[in-house]
């Protein structure tokens, strides 16, 4: 089973904006908090700005999918609806 999830800002005045979307199964969408560290330098520096003020991002599984292709095609759709940084 594959999923799509969504980190979102815990901070009051962020309003629990998306911040990061990612696909996975299994434990995937908590290995980012759990680890500290990602490839992507801006989440990476946004996680330790939050274990510094000690918040805990808000995770949220968007769908289930049995199928890798529809989870990966649910994750650039919410992409390119929440856009990109870089």
């Amino acid at each position: 089973m594959f999923y799509v999830y969504v980190y979102r800002d815990p901070r009051p005045r962020k309003d629990l904006q998306p911040v990061y979307v990612g696909k996975g199964c299994g434990d995937r969408a908590w290995f980012h908090w759990k680890k500290g560290r990602t490839g992507n330098k801006p989440f990476n520096d946004w996680l330790v700005h939050l274990r510094s003020t000690k918040l805990t991002p808000v995770i949220e599984i968007v769908e289930e999918f049995k199928d890798e292709i529809d989870a990966f095609a649910k994750e650039c759709e919410l992409i390119l609806f929440y856009g990109r940084r870089n």
